[in-house]
């Protein structure tokens, strides 16, 4: 079982938010590689994915965003991943854009 355990998400003013045992994983180092992200996972017992603004979302926000340069993503929501049990790891902006990190404890039927 996980010891990360779903938090409610207050989103800044501008619409971002890092669960704080995803926050405590990079320290302050703003990337990480992805073996030691999913050695992350297996330590924790939990599965990942992620949702773009760049692919969901309402038009007129990707719109403000990589066209007219806007960094307040606060009317976002992101879309939840197929199958149960996901929750927000963070919102957060990329080189690519603002991404929504999902976790959930792991499954192995592949849900």
């Amino acid at each position: 079982m996980s010891t990360i355990i779903e938090l409610h998400v207050e989103r800044n003013e501008e619409g971002y938010w890092t669960h704080p045992d995803y926050s405590a994983l990079f320290g302050d180092r703003e990337v990480i590689s992805q073996e030691e992200f999913q050695a992350w996972e297996r330590k924790h017992g939990l599965e990942s994915t992620i949702t773009l603004l760049e692919n969901d979302g309402d038009d007129e926000i990707r719109k403000r965003y990589f066209e007219d340069g806007e960094t307040d993503i606060s009317e976002w929501s992101p879309s939840k991943p197929n199958g149960e049990g996901w929750f927000i790891a963070s919102i957060h902006d990329t080189e690519e854009g603002p991404v929504c990190v999902w976790l959930r404890e792991a499954r192995s039927n592949g849900e």
